[in-house]
């Protein structure tokens, strides 16, 4: 079986220092009892982490920025929209 996907990552520790790091992954294979990944795109925000990363690993680094940002507010779940009424009862 294959399966693509990417992660975010945020290592306040590394032997380039602080760094964030977004990794695409081109396949995921499973073939039992082992796994493989194939990383298609490696961005990270500092050029100390883009260099370790090509020169000690081989990886497809690039240089980027990262803007975080607040998620939005999730929708309502089921489709139902709750409401208070105004009235007292009695």
């Amino acid at each position: 079986h294959t399966l693509g996907g990417f992660y975010l990552a945020r290592y306040a520790d590394s032997p380039c220092g602080a760094f964030d790091e977004m990794v695409v992954m081109g396949g995921l294979v499973w073939n039992p009892p082992t796994s493989c990944a194939w990383a298609s795109r490696v961005l990270v925000n500092r050029e100390e982490a883009r260099r370790h990363g090509a020169g000690v690993f081989g990886l497809p680094s690039r240089a980027a920025a990262f803007d975080e940002r607040p998620a939005p507010p999730a929708p309502p779940q089921g489709g139902r929209h709750s409401s208070s009424s105004g009235g007292g009862g009695g």
